[in-house]
C-alpha cells in the first residue's frame, strides 16, 4: 500500500513550462464553426450558457504556483465519502472540491449511468439498439462505435454545413460531453513525480515540463475567486456576478512567472479565502440543491429557509 505524503514546495520558487492540455478549448472550437442559426438553437440546451463563457487563456503559471501550494498529491476522502483537494497559500488552507465545482460550473449532480464507462458498454450499445443519428452521419459504424475523432472530423468537415440544423447541434453536444465534461482517470502522481524528479540534484538543471489533462476551467476560475491578490493585479476581471460563476471571469493577459511572483507578494496583505460559500441567489440554484442532494441526502441537506420551497 502508498502511503500518502505531505508535500510541500511552497518554499521553492519553481518556474515551469505547463501545458494545460485540458479539453476547455474544445469547447470554444466548435463555437466557431456554429452560425447564428445554430447558436440560437445550442443556447436554448443544458450547456447553452457555455457560448458566453470566455476561453480561458494564459494562466498556466498560475496553476502551476497552485499545484505546488497542494498539500497532498490525491484527493483526501472526507467522512461524509467525498473527495477534495487541499492547498496551503500563506497561512490559508484552502479546499476544492465537488462544492466548489458545482457552483463554478452549475453542473447537476446525480448517479452516473450505469452502463457508461463499463468494459463492452459501447458495444452493446452500438450492435443492439439502434441510433437513427448514428446510422445518417456515420453509416459505415452502424456495428462499431464511434470514436471522438470521427464527431471531430465531422464538425470541422465542409458537410457539417449541411446538416440539418438539430441535428448539427447534436453532434455538438456528444462531441462536448464526452470530450471536454467527462474527464478522464489520470494520475496526479505524474506531476507530482515530474516535481520531485525536478529537486533532485541530477534534474535541476534541467526545466521542469509537465502536461495537464481534463476540465480544467472550473479550479482555475476558484482561483480566481479565492485569491484576492489574482484581481488586484489585474490579470483577471470580474465582469459581473451571474451564475454560475463561469460566467464571470475573464482574463486580461497572458501572465510570466514574474507576474505569478507578484501576485505571491500580495498574499500576505491580501490572504485567500478559506472556503467558497454559495450566495443567496445559488442556494436555491437548481444546481446547488442537486449537490446537496447528492451528497447530504434527503433530509441531511444544509438548511436553507426557502429550500424546501424551491423543491417542489
Amino acid at each position: 500500500m502508498y502511503l500518502l505524503q505531505f508535500h510541500d514546495f511552497s518554499f521553492i520558487n519553481m518556474k515551469a513550462i505547463v501545458n494545460l492540455k485540458g479539453s476547455d478549448g474544445n469547447i470554444w472550437e466548435v463555437f466557431e464553426v456554429l452560425d447564428d442559426a445554430r447558436r440560437a438553437i445550442f443556447r436554448d440546451t443544458v450547456f447553452g450558457y457555455f457560448i458566453d463563457v470566455p476561453c480561458l487563456q494564459g494562466d498556466a503559471l498560475l496553476f502551476h504556483k497552485m499545484l505546488i501550494h497542494q498539500i497532498r498529491p490525491d484527493p483526501v476522502l472526507s467522512p461524509n465519502g467525498i473527495k477534495r483537494l487541499y492547498f496551503r497559500v500563506g497561512n490559508t488552507k484552502m479546499v476544492y472540491g465537488p462544492e466548489e465545482f458545482c457552483l463554478i460550473t452549475g453542473f447537476n449532480f446525480g448517479e452516473y449511468p450505469k452502463n457508461i464507462g463499463k468494459k463492452g458498454s459501447e458495444k452493446l450499445l452500438s450492435s443492439k439498439k439502434r441510433c437513427l443519428l448514428r446510422e445518417q452521419l456515420f453509416p459505415d459504424h452502424t456495428n462499431s462505435s464511434v470514436k471522438i475523432g470521427d464527431l471531430k472530423r465531422l464538425i470541422l468537415n465542409r458537410t457539417f454545413l449541411e446538416l440539418d440544423d438539430v441535428d448539427a447541434v447534436r453532434v455538438c453536444l456528444i462531441y462536448i460531453l464526452c470530450e471536454s465534461f467527462l474527464g478522464k482517470e489520470v494520475n496526479d502522481r505524474d506531476t507530482w513525480n515530474k516535481i520531485d524528479n525536478y529537486l533532485s540534484l541530477s534534474e535541476r538543471r534541467q526545466t521542469l515540463k509537465y502536461s495537464v489533462s481534463g476540465f480544467t476551467a472550473p479550479i482555475r476560475i476558484w482561483i480566481y475567486e479565492m485569491i484576492p491578490a489574482v484581481r488586484a493585479c489585474g490579470f483577471v476581471l470580474r465582469k459581473n456576478k451571474d451564475m454560475p460563476r463561469m460566467k464571470r471571469w475573464n482574463g486580461t493577459k497572458k501572465l510570466k512567472w514574474v507576474d505569478v511572483n507578484k501576485i505571491w507578494s500580495k498574499i500576505q496583505g491580501q490572504p485567500p479565502r478559506q472556503n467558497m460559500l454559495p450566495g443567496d441567489g445559488e442556494m436555491t440554484s437548481c444546481y446547488y440543491m442537486s449537490f446537496q442532494e447528492y451528497v447530504y441526502g434527503e433530509g441531511k441537506a444544509v438548511p436553507s429557509p426557502v429550500r424546501d420551497h424551491f423543491r417542489r
